[in-house]
C-alpha cells in the first residue's frame, strides 16, 4: 500500500509539473516567434534560448534561433544551431529550408538547391522551398526563373508576406512600376501593423524619390515600434535628401543611442552635419564610421573632402588623413603597381601638400621611376619646405647635373609652367539615377571620378576665363542627359562624360559613357564591375584610364629656331625619340563624330616633327615643313601619327548677309 502510494504521488507530481514545464517552453517559443513578428531579433534569441533551457530537446527554438541568427548575419552561429536540431529531427522541412538559406548566404548554391529540391520532393507545395529556389535563380541571375518561381509559391498562399514583398521588389527593379505598386500595396493592406513591411515601403517609395510617402512609411513604421532601427535610419535619409540636416542628426542620435556602432547612422550624422557648415561634427562624425569600417572607401572620400575644402593647409590632422594614403602608395610600389602607387601619393599630397615625409616618399618613387625632371621638382619643393638632409641636397646637386643637357635646359624652358593644350571634358551625373547605399554620395564620387581622369595629361576641366586665370569646371549635376550635351557644348567643351554609379553591399558598378561635346553623339561607353577591398578605387580607376586611353593625343609647339622646334608634350604623354607628328594649322582640324580621334585638312598641314629628344613634359625635334613654302607658326597645333587626313566640310563664308540672316532663322 506504501509502496503504491509513494508511486501514486510521484505520478501526480510529473503530471502537475511536467506539462507546465513544456507549455512554459511553448509560451518562450511564441514569445520568441512574436519577437521576430515585430522585428525584434535580440528579444527573439532571449525568448528561444529560455525555452530551450526548459526543454533542451525542443527542435522549433533551435530552427527559430538558426532563423534569427541567418537575419542578423551571424552564419556560423546559425549553422551551429542548425546542427543541434539536425540532432533532433534531421528531416524537418523547416530545418531543411533555413540550411539551405544559410548555404546560400555563404556562397553555396549548388549544396543549397539540392537542399530545397528534397524539401520540394516530400512536399511539392512547400512555399519556403520554391521560394528558396527562387533566391537560388536569382544568385545564379536568373530573374526570370525566379520571378517565375515566386508567383508559382504565391498560387498556394496569396498573402505570404515574403512573396509579395519579394515580388513588389522584382518589378521595381523591372522598371514596372504598376505591377510593383499591386503586390506592395496588397502586402500593406494585409499587413499594416508589420514594420517591416513599412518600413520596406519607404524604402522603395524612398527610391522613387516621393518623399513624401517614404516618410509616411517610415513614420508608421516607428509608430507600431518606436524603436525600430531600419526606420529610424530611413526617416534619418529621407530627411537628409530633404535638405532637412538639423532632424538627421536628432534622427541618427536616436539611432545611435541604440547602436553605437551603427555605420549608416554615423555616416548621416556626418553628412547633415557637413552640410549644415558644421565642419568639426562632421570630421568627427566620419572618424568614427572609418574607426568602425575603415574599408568605407564613400566615407573615406566625404571625410578627405572636407578636409582638403575646409582645413587650413598647415592643419596637423591633414597630415594624420594623408598617412592612409603614403602608406598605400609604398605597399603598391612594393608590388610594383605603379600607377596604383602614383594615385596615392598624389592623393595624399592633395590632402596635405606640406607632409615633407610623404613629400619625400614620393620623390623616392619618381626617382625609381625614371622621372628625373619629377623627381627634381619635387626636391627643389622639398627645400622650399626647409628639408635640408643629405637625401634633398645631394640628389639636388647630381640631378641638376644629369639634366644639362635636358630639352628644358637646353631651351631654357621650365616645363612644368610651360602651358599644356589638353582635351576639354566636362564631367556630368544624374542624382536621381545613382543607386547607392551612401545618400547624397553622389556629388564627392563625381569629384573623386573627375580627380582620377585629371591624373591624365590629356584632359582638362578648366576652361580660359582671360589671360591671367582659369575657371575650373567640378562636375555637374543634371536632370536630363540632354542638359549634358547643352551645357559641355555650350561651354566649348571637347568632350562630355556622364557616370551613373550602383552600389549595393560588397559590389559598386560604375558605368561611364563618352559623347562628342559638338554632336552629342555617344563615342563609346566605359565601365566597370568591382566586388570586394577597393572595389570603388579600383573600378573607377579602371574607367578613367580607359577613358584617358581612348582620348586623342593633342598639343602645341611652343619654341622654334630654323628648323628646330619644342612642343609640349612629352614621356608622360607617351611620346619617344623617333616619333613622327602633324603639325597643323590650329583652324584646320575637328574631333572625329563617331569615334575619338581628330581629323585635318591635308593642305593645312604645315610641317611634320620628328622627336629627337624627351622630357617628362616637353620634346625637341626636327621639323620637316610641307610644300615649298615655310607656314610653321608657333602655337601649331601637333597631332600623333594615325589621326586622319582629308576635307573637312565647312560651309562657305562668302554667302550674302541676308542668306546668313535667314539661314539662322529657327
Amino acid at each position: 500500500m506504501k509502496s503504491s502510494k509513494v508511486l501514486f504521488l510521484t505520478g501526480l507530481f510529473f503530471l502537475s509539473t511536467f506539462p507546465l514545464s513544456a507549455q512554459s517552453a511553448r509560451d518562450y517559443y511564441q514569445k520568441g516567434r512574436d519577437a521576430m513578428e515585430r522585428e525584434q531579433p535580440f528579444e527573439a534569441v532571449e525568448s528561444f534560448k529560455e525555452a530551450l533551457r526548459l526543454n533542451p530537446r525542443y527542435l522549433e527554438p533551435h530552427i527559430g534561433l538558426a532563423k534569427v541568427y541567418y537575419y542578423l548575419d551571424e552564419y556560423d552561429e546559425a549553422l551551429r544551431y542548425v546542427a543541434l536540431a539536425g540532432k533532433i529531427g534531421g528531416d524537418s522541412s523547416a530545418l531543411l529550408n533555413i540550411n539551405g538559406r544559410i548555404l546560400l548566404a555563404l556562397g553555396k548554391p549548388q549544396d543549397a538547391s539540392r537542399l530545397f529540391k528534397l524539401v520540394l520532393q516530400k512536399e511539392p507545395y512547400n512555399i519556403e522551398a520554391i521560394s528558396g529556389l527562387a533566391e537560388f535563380s536569382l544568385s545564379q541571375g536568373d530573374r526570370l526563373s525566379a520571378l517565375q518561381q515566386f508567383q508559382k509559391s504565391l498560387q498556394y498562399d496569396a498573402n505570404d508576406r515574403r512573396i509579395l514583398l519579394a515580388l513588389a521588389l522584382m518589378y521595381e527593379e523591372k522598371g514596372d512600376r504598376q505591377r510593383a505598386e499591386v503586390y506592395l500595396l496588397k502586402a500593406i493592406d494585409t499587413y499594416s501593423e508589420h514594420p517591416l513591411v513599412q518600413a520596406l515601403a519607404a524604402s522603395l517609395y524612398l527610391e522613387r524619390g516621393d518623399f513624401a510617402q517614404a516618410e509616411f512609411h517610415a513614420k508608421t513604421a516607428l509608430s507600431i515600434q518606436p524603436n525600430y532601427r531600419d526606420a529610424l535610419r530611413l526617416l534619418g535619409t529621407i530627411n537628409l535628401r530633404t535638405a532637412r540636416f538639423s532632424q538627421t542628426i536628432a534622427i541618427m542620435d536616436q539611432l545611435i543611442d541604440l547602436e553605437p556602432k551603427n555605420r549608416a547612422a554615423w555616416y548621416l550624422r556626418g553628412m547633415a552635419s557637413i552640410k549644415l557648415k558644421k565642419t568639426e561634427d562632421g570630421i568627427s562624425a566620419f572618424e568614427r564610421v572609418l574607426g568602425i569600417a575603415p574599408n568605407d572607401e564613400i566615407s573615406r572620400i566625404v571625410l578627405e573632402d572636407t578636409v582638403i575644402q575646409e582645413l587650413k593647409p598647415e592643419d596637423q590632422r591633414r597630415s594624420r588623413y594623408a598617412a592612409y594614403h603614403f602608406d598605400q602608395a609604398l605597399q603598391f610600389q612594393k608590388k610594383n603597381l605603379n600607377d596604383r602607387a602614383a594615385y596615392h601619393f598624389r592623393r595624399g599630397l592633395f590632402i596635405a601638400p606640406l607632409d615633407t615625409r610623404g613629400r619625400q616618399n614620393y620623390a623616392a618613387y619618381l626617382k625609381a621611376s625614371g622621372q628625373r625632371a619629377g623627381f627634381l621638382k619635387q626636391l627643389d619643393d622639398l627645400k622650399r619646405l626647409g628639408v635640408n638632409n643629405s637625401f634633398v641636397n645631394d640628389n639636388l646637386e647630381i640631378y641638376k647635373s644629369l639634366l644639362t643637357e635636358s630639352v628644358s635646359n637646353t631651351w631654357a624652358i621650365d616645363q612644368f609652367v610651360v602651358d599644356r593644350d589638353p582635351l576639354l571634358v566636362r564631367v556630368f551625373y544624374l542624382p536621381n539615377a545613382q543607386k547607392l547605399d551612401h545618400p547624397l554620395a553622389e556629388e564627392y564620387l563625381a569629384n573623386f571620378f573627375q580627380t582620377m581622369l585629371g591624373m591624365s595629361s590629356k584632359v582638362s576641366f578648366s576652361k580660359d576665363r582671360d589671360a591671367n586665370a582659369h575657371q575650373t569646371m567640378l562636375p555637374r549635376s543634371i536632370n536630363r542627359e540632354s542638359d549634358a550635351f547643352s551645357i559641355a557644348r555650350s561651354e566649348g567643351a571637347d568632350f562630355y562624360v556622364i557616370i551613373n554609379s550602383t552600389e549595393s553591399g560588397d559590389n559598386f558598378q560604375l558605368s561611364a559613357p563618352l559623347y562628342l561635346a559638338r554632336t552629342g553623339n555617344q563615342l563609346n561607353n566605359h565601365g566597370s564591375f568591382r566586388t570586394g577591398n577597393f572595389r570603388l578605387q579600383n573600378a573607377i580607376a579602371q574607367v578613367a584610364q580607359s577613358i584617358s586611353s581612348a582620348l586623342p593625343l593633342r598639343g602645341r609647339l611652343i619654341k622654334r629656331s630654323s628648323n628646330d622646334g619644342v612642343v609640349n608634350l612629352g614621356v608622360l604623354d607617351g611620346l619617344k625619340i623617333g616619333d613622327s607628328l602633324h603639325v597643323i594649322r590650329p583652324d584646320a582640324y575637328v574631333l572625329k563624330g563617331d569615334a575619338p580621334g581628330f581629323i585635318f585638312n591635308q593642305e593645312h598641314k604645315t610641317a611634320s616633327f620628328k622627336v629627337a629628344r624627351v622630357d617628362d613634359y616637353i620634346a625637341s625635334g626636327t621639323l620637316v615643313r610641307e610644300g615649298f613654302f615655310d607656314k610653321i607658326n608657333i602655337g601649331d597645333v601637333i597631332l600623333k601619327e594615325g589621326e586622319s587626313a582629308g576635307k573637312l566640310e565647312q560651309a562657305s563664308a562668302n554667302f550674302p548677309i541676308l542668306y546668313n540672316k535667314i539661314r539662322s532663322i529657327r
